[in-house]
């Protein structure tokens, strides 16, 4: 599915959505009740796209239009702070897996709204649930003998 996205039209529908950020809530966003599906496309620009909104179909400009730079930052913050809990214990099986899912997440979240406003909740739970096996893994090779640990590992 990822190799079957159109990066041409999505270009054009993050110019204009870039431009309608850039006004003055580029730092707060416009809130988390205005998603972009609800923006029209503006007029101005010199293409115009067919469609009669400007869904995002990438989850860092989505949370740039409803949160804001400041939380984009944050939502960043909290993917660093797994990644650094899945390189503690990186030399578990299950924690390179996980580790190995969220390099992929984050490339897949470039052109699609995964991990937070994704149509399959199921597939998102999934995704966050399998961090969580991660990071408990790394945690508790990590607590279990801290001296002996990397020794096992």
């Amino acid at each position: 599915g990822f190799l079957q996205k159109r990066i041409g039209t999505r270009f054009q529908i993050w110019q204009h959505l870039i431009e309608i950020i850039s006004g003055d809530n580029w730092l707060y966003g416009f809130g988390v009740d205005f998603p972009t599906t609800l923006q029209e496309p503006v007029s101005y620009l010199f293409f115009d796209i067919n469609r009669e909104n400007v869904a995002a179909e990438s989850l860092y400009l989505e949370l740039v239009y409803r949160i804001g730079v400041l939380g984009l930052l944050l939502f960043l913050l909290v993917l660093f702070c797994i990644w650094k809990m899945l390189w503690d214990g990186r030399h578990i099986w299950v924690v390179k897996l996980s580790g190995c899912m969220l390099i992929s997440t984050m490339l897949i979240c470039s052109s699609g709204t995964s991990l937070i406003f994704c149509s399959m909740q199921l597939k998102c739970g999934f995704i966050w649930i399998f961090f969580g096996l991660g990071i408990g893994a790394a945690l508790r090779a990590k607590t279990a003998n801290p001296k002996s640990a990397h020794e096992f590992i």
